[in-house]
């Protein structure tokens, strides 16, 4: 026979039948036991249930069941029971205990394994829609020992569970929350929130949930997989392991009555948990919520088309859309200081571990802490938002698919970002003011800038972290959350039509833009979070347009790195206007900050590798020249008197240089180079005279601040050394641009540049020794001037040099006046100026003496200014000398032959002439001897009587006193008739008796021994 699904047996009521006497072998062994007597007319307050043992040779031969239960499965069972015990009285009506004992084989007493006992429940806050204060008073004595039975019940109860052996207890705290009552105890659900309750605070518990029938069901068969447990009446198959819902099986009201409890009722009951978990343990709220799979979709009308789908997966759709169209706010925001603690589905905008997983390029452990940053932040924008689990945020995308949750991504933020800026002030832009900036304002000013809520750096940091995670940077556009160094400009949006803002890499990029800290991202942004400001530095070095125009994936706004285009066009608009002028000069109160900007410009130039060509025609050269000293004494001196007003003391001029081609910029403080030779030419005594001079040609001298002469390689070619070649540099610059041949400026017969160049020059004295010192250091390295010797070598260099041809170097032959080389060209037409220059010959010093002071005219005879300095630099010039026989031919000669020199001069001259002739290589001269005797210079004597001697004194400068006329030597000199006569020179002429002075006895003999050659020859 056997018990089956289909046959489990038979219900006999023992008061009415005696079973002692029909089915003696099946009731005897209740009979007597736990004070249950079957002779009696009482009933037995209790159930009694037997389960059979059986070994494997009785359960083979046994007709009820074949089941083999042994003494394993006795203590398996009993084992069970003992740990689940506890939850079997939470939806019981009316038991309150149950214990577990044994009879142990040979005695007839019971022994007690464990117990489990029910406090009673009391209702400590009924709640729901029905709830008010007349239904509370009624609700408070329960009529059951469970919720069951009560409308919206809840309780607190607590379950002790107590096993023997060993002897140990423990107490289970459960808040039983009870649905709505209208369809009775067959259709009311009740759910069981287990609970830790320590220190008067109560949270959830970690229990697997059960779905109980008043007493739990399977759960390898039926499980809700939630973490409460509930009970609902439903209707299962007979060995409780499946709820009936196909109509296909069963009668159509009991299925119907299924589809109500796991449609509505059951997800009502378990928002009603959800609710008093967020008023009571909101840490726990979403711990009570079911998990959606998956593979389920559709929406909760679907579900009665679709039996197939598991039962929790009913019951969690069924929930999800509750909790959509709920009006009550039952979820907790993340901000605790936010106005709205708990918000409705629809108020709420929520985020889980996804969101927090892409919330930041930073570390991965920021990641959490920057999502509550930014959820605090919003809460000030009146935004609530609610953090949960992702199981649970994605259980809701499935039921409202198509359709999306609002979730807090980083597109979300920028797009709310937006909508607040565009709304604060229709028709104009307005940021989020900064409170570290309107702290010392004015109210009247704080309450004029209050359409939007103000935010500190970090939070707008934090912010454009978030908004940035995803990576979509085009997306950035109007996002307001840029901020530069000014906070009182609050927060500026991405967009290409802005001001340029650059993202500096270095501090020092920072003093870059003067005085302009608008347009400088602010310095917080990387110290507080360095990963955004690389994101920022990306964007600024990508290939944008300065319209705006996209290159792949990323645009680059209004941000730009510091490079030389988008600088100097920002420069251009924060500049002062004042520079828009040759050479602007600076003030001294100015001075702190422009020096600032340049230096830190220069060091950027040279640290970027910028060569310094693309900083042309910008005024970036400073010159500061401060007061000479004697100024600076003179202006101390100006209050010696008493009752005079002390005029200003000089002040430091600092004006600022521009870059150009062909610079005539040079500097007067030159840098002292052990490695060069010319270092030091401004630094001695011809320094201020030198400067001064090369001002006279418009070559400009700077003078540069310490941190700037080092820098060489740099003002190469725009700022040339203090040196001799450095200044040839600058004057061969200073050529080129002079006007050439052809020019508007250029007057006929004027072509060359150093004639041009000449005429500027008109050096004094010390100007003249300094040129002089100048020019005998410089050399060819700097000369670009065309050669006739080939390429790369020094010989006659200077001869080509326009410089030094244009350099008034020399003084004509006994004149006060300046002439250079290029006078001579100019003059004689030549194509050489050395060959209408000519110096006089080194020897006979005495002679050129005589010349000098009889000042007779020389042309084309030229002597060095400053000997002392040119003496070196006429040898390099190689410039060809006269020799003696050509000074007497061409010059001399002519001039004594004239009548109108004075007969002392002619005669002084020439005496020094003869008395210096072989010293002058001019013996056996046949020309210069011919030419000698025709000069009338030797004085005659009418008498012995009438003589007059010469002075020492007279000898000495050439000079004789006469009172005879002047003869030539052609006309006195015979040597044939040669006689001597009182140590004198006696000879015929047929003007009388002539006769020579003793001191001219020894020229004598000189113009005898030549004029004898000459007659000989």
């Amino acid at each position: 026979m056997g018990a089956s699904v289909q046959k489990p047996g038979i219900k006999l009521r023992f008061l009415k039948i005696r079973v002692l006497e029909k089915f003696r072998d099946q009731f005897e062994p209740y009979h007597g036991m736990m004070g249950c007597n079957l002779s009696s007319s009482e009933p037995f307050d209790g159930t009694l249930i037997r389960v059979p043992f059986r070994s494997a040779e009785v359960a083979k031969a046994s007709e009820v069941s074949s089941i083999q239960l042994g003494g394993d499965a006795a203590a398996m069972l009993s084992s069970h029971f003992q740990k689940e015990a506890f939850q079997w009285l939470l939806f019981l009506q009316h038991v309150a205990k149950i214990s577990l004992s044994e009879i142990r084989e040979g005695s007839s007493d019971m022994h007690p394994l464990c117990e489990v006992r029910l406090t009673p429940s009391v209702p400590t806050a009924p709640s729901g829609p029905s709830d008010n204060a007349e239904e509370m008073k009624d609700k408070r004595t329960p009529k059951h020992l469970s919720a069951i039975g009560s409308d919206h019940v809840v309780a607190d109860v607590s379950i002790h569970s107590e096993t023997f052996s060993p002897g140990h207890g423990r107490t289970f705290s459960y808040r039983l929350v009870g649905g709505a009552s209208d369809g009775g105890v067959f259709e009311q659900v009740c759910a069981a929130i287990p609970l830790d309750v320590k220190e008067d605070r109560a949270q959830l518990r970690r229990e697997e949930g059960r779905l109980f029938c008043f007493l739990p069901l399977p759960s390898t068969a039926i499980s809700l997989r939630l973490a409460v447990h509930m009970h609902a009446p439903l209707n299962t198959t007979q060995d409780r392991r499946n709820v009936l819902l196909d109509h296909r099986v069963g009668d159509n009201e009991i299925i119907n009555k299924n589809v109500r409890l796991l449609d509505e009722r059951i997800p009502e009951c378990l928002a009603r948990c959800a609710a008093n978990i967020s008023k009571n343990a909101p840490q726990d709220f979403f711990s009570v919520f079911p998990t959606l799979h998956r593979t389920t979709g559709g929406k909760s009308g679907d579900q009665k088309r679709l039996p197939e789908i598991g039962v929790a997966d009913r019951v969690a759709q069924a929930f999800y859309s509750l909790l959509v169209r709920r009006p009550e706010a039952i979820f907790p925001t993340l901000a605790p200081e936010a106005v709205k603690k708990y918000v409705t589905f629809g108020e709420a905008v929520f985020c889980s571990d996804r969101e927090a997983k892409v919330s930041t390029g930073g570390p991965p452990d920021q990641a959490s802490a920057l999502l509550e940053r930014v959820s605090r932040c919003l809460s000030r924008f009146g935004v609530s938002v609610v953090k949960m689990p992702l199981p649970v945020l994605e259980s809701f995308e499935q039921v409202l698919h198509p359709a999306l949750p609002r979730v807090l991504t980083p597109a979300w933020l920028r797009q709310f970002l937006r909508n607040m800026s565009a709304s604060s002030v229709p028709g104009k832009y307005r940021g989020f003011r900064f409170q570290e900036a309107v702290d010392g304002e004015q109210d009247c000013q704080a309450k004029e800038h209050d359409q939007l809520p103000r935010l500190t750096a970090d939070e707008a940091v934090a912010l454009m972290d978030f908004a940035m995670a995803d990576n979509n940077l085009v997306d950035l556009q109007g996002v307001p959350l840029l901020f530069t160094e000014d906070l009182k400009m609050g927060t500026l949006p991405f967009s290409a039509k802005m001001s340029t803002l650059f993202v500096p890499e270095e501090d020092e990029e920072y003093q870059l833009l003067p005085q302009a800290p608008r347009r400088l991202l602010s310095k917080k942004i990387r110290a507080s979070r360095p990963w955004v400001w690389q994101s920022l530095q990306r964007m600024a070095s990508s290939e944008a347009e300065p319209s705006g125009e996209k290159q792949g994936d990323e645009s680059c706004f209004q941000l730009r790195k510091m490079t030389v285009n988008p600088l100097m066009s920002a420069l251009q608009e924060l500049l002062p206007k004042s520079w828009n002028v040759k050479i602007p000069e600076v003030s001294n109160d100015d001075w702190a900050w422009v020096e600032t900007w340049l230096r830190t410009l220069w060091n950027w130039l040279s640290r970027m590798s910028v060569p310094t060509k693309q900083m042309l025609h910008w005024p970036i050269v400073p010159s500061v020249r401060e007061p000479d000293e004697t100024q600076v004494h003179e202006g101390k001196n100006s209050a010696g008197e008493a009752g005079e007003v002390a005029e200003a003391p000089p002040i430091r001029t600092v004006r600022l240089y521009r870059l150009l081609p062909n610079s005539t910029l040079f500097n007067a403080r030159p840098t002292q180079s052990a490695e060069s030779t010319s270092s030091g030419l401004l630094d001695g005594h011809l320094g201020k005279d030198l400067v001064e001079l090369m001002e006279k040609i418009h070559c400009t001298p700077v003078w540069l601040p310490d941190w700037l002469r080092n820098r060489e390689s740099q003002l190469a070619g725009f700022v040339h050394p203090g040196t001799a070649d450095g200044l040839m540099k600058a004057c061969h610059n200073l050529l080129h641009q002079l006007p050439k041949k052809g020019d508007q400026d250029t007057k006929e017969g004027d072509h060359s540049p150093a004639s041009k160049l000449r005429k500027k020059w008109c050096p004094n004295s010390k100007q003249q020794s300094a040129l002089a010192a100048w020019l005998v250091m410089a050399g060819p390295e700097h000369c670009d001037c065309p050669r006739v010797a080939p390429v790369g070598s020094d010989v006659g260099w200077r001869l080509n040099c326009e410089i030094f041809r244009a350099a008034p170097l020399f003084s004509p032959f006994s004149r006060k006046e300046l002439v250079a080389l290029v006078d001579s060209q100019s003059g004689h037409g030549g194509q050489d100026g050395s060959r209408h220059w000519s110096l006089l010959p080194e020897a006979c010093p005495e002679v050129a003496a005589a010349l000098r002071a009889s000042d007779i005219p020389m042309p084309g005879c030229v002597e060095p200014a400053d000997a002392e300095n040119v003496a070196a630099l006429v040898r390099e010039l190689h410039m060809p000398r006269l020799t003696w026989a050509e000074v007497l031919l061409e010059h001399v000669f002519p001039w004594a032959s004239t009548n109108t020199v004075q007969p002392a001069a002619r005669q002084g001259l020439m005496l020094a002439v003869v008395q210096r002739w072989r010293e002058m290589e001019l013996a056996g001269h046949e020309q210069c001897v011919e030419a000698l005797q025709q000069v009338s210079f030797i004085p005659s004597v009418g008498s012995r009587s009438a003589r007059r001697c010469l002075s020492e004194r007279g000898a000495r400068r050439g000079r004789t006193q006469v009172d005879g006329p002047m003869r030539s030597p052609s006309t006195l000199l015979d040597p044939r008739k040669e006689e001597r006569e009182d140590g004198g020179l006696q000879m015929d002429d047929t003007s009388g008796s002539i006769r020579i002075h003793p001191n001219l006895q020894l020229f004598w003999g000189v113009l005898v021994d030549e004029c004898a050659v000459s007659h000989e020859s």
